[in-house]
């Protein structure tokens, strides 16, 4: 049975053998892997290029060539740019290295929520029936309550944007600002009360710490998912394995990139922290400090390709060093716990790249 509608009206039901008998015949994934039918927020801090990364998503969508390396189903967008003017979008898309094409539409006005920003979207949707995205730039500038905005002000405008979501079967991307506090995790950060937080199918984060980017991803219909990026120009693109590697050796002390120099050419090195030391040729640190800075870069090191164990012998701890793939495959260095570590870092080897 061909299904027209995702929701059901208040007050009907319907049972698990009809469900699994109704086909869909539009797929809930638009990028399958990072946006599907229903409500997705973007947000990052003010100023850090979600406008950008939105009209180049609209762009990919519409074109349907890969974004961040994920291929789309190729559709039409309307982005609703509230915070720019025509010329200014104009140059953002210029600044992408596409074609143009007509299946990507743009507004700079709305009414806003409650009723009038539906009203806008239905007429849209009547004029060009192949739009299935709808970006809109920002959640601030379609909402018009004085005073209320606490859990339930966020809960009830979201929740009306991700019903109409549901019954057109579109997806709406909505951008939104990060707080400056401090937060446990990045999506925690999204400025506002859990309403908004909780009703979103998907949050992404666009996290930006000095030369390091990354966009954070997590959804109800995939696993969490992260994408070291590059900002070229107006132009975002995921980051090369040796911008990454590169990133990551700045950030290293001076001690642990000396030990990367060493891995240049090798395979593997194994040897106490005082041979370590005497190798690699940095005055004014100890052994145990060297030993503690590999310990706190491990990830790190295991982002450029360096595995990293310890191991009891007669003669002292020993350090081994190897390549993270050998170490990922379960052939990396068995150790006894060593003084003062927790259990889980007698052993360590990066996660490698992603």
């Amino acid at each position: 049975m061909a299904a027209s509608r995702r929701l059901l009206p208040p007050g009907e039901s319907i049972d698990a053998a009809a469900l699994m008998s109704m086909e869909f015949s539009v797929s809930r994934a638009i990028i399958p892997g990072l946006l599907y039918v229903g409500l997705t927020i973007l947000a990052s801090r003010p100023k850090d290029g979600k406008s950008f990364m939105s009209i180049k998503l609209g762009l990919c969508l519409a074109l349907g060539v890969s974004f961040l390396g994920l291929p789309p189903v190729q559709c039409g967008v309307l982005v609703l740019a509230l915070e720019d003017t025509l010329d200014r979008i104009k140059d953002r898309l210029a600044a992408l290295p596409y074609d143009k094409t007509d299946r990507l539409h743009f507004a700079t006005s709305s009414d806003g929520l409650p009723g009038a920003l539906f009203n806008e979207l239905d007429s849209q949707l009547a004029t060009f029936p192949d739009i299935r995205v709808v970006v809109i730039d920002t959640l601030q500038k379609v909402r018009h309550r004085a005073g209320d905005v606490g859990y339930n002000a966020d809960y009830e405008d979201l929740g009306l944007m991700k019903e109409y979501a549901d019954e057109h079967g579109i997806a709406i991307l909505l951008l939104h600002h990060t707080r400056k506090s401090e937060a446990g995790t990045e999506y925690d950060r999204i400025s506002g009360t859990s309403g908004i937080t909780g009703v979103a199918d998907t949050m992404m984060v666009l996290s930006r710490a000095g030369e390091e980017t990354k966009l954070l991803v997590k959804g109800r219909e995939f696993e969490e998912r992260e994408y070291d990026l590059a900002f070229n120009g107006g132009n975002w693109e995921l980051a090369d394995e040796g911008t990454v590697r590169e990133r990551a050796v700045r950030t290293l002390p001076v001690a642990v990139k000396r030990v990367t120099d060493l891995m240049g050419p090798r395979d593997s090195w194994s040897g106490t922290c005082k041979e370590l030391l005497e190798t690699i040729g940095v005055p004014d640190i100890t052994e145990r400090a060297l030993s503690q800075q590999l310990r706190d870069n491990a990830d790190a090191l295991g982002a450029i390709g360096i595995s990293i164990a310890w191991r009891r012998t007669n003669r002292g701890t020993v350090v081994s060093l190897g390549r993270a793939h050998d170490a990922a495959s379960g052939d990396g260095v068995a150790v006894s716990p060593l003084p003062g570590a927790s259990a889980d870092r007698h052993s360590v080897t990066g996660r490698g790249s992603r």
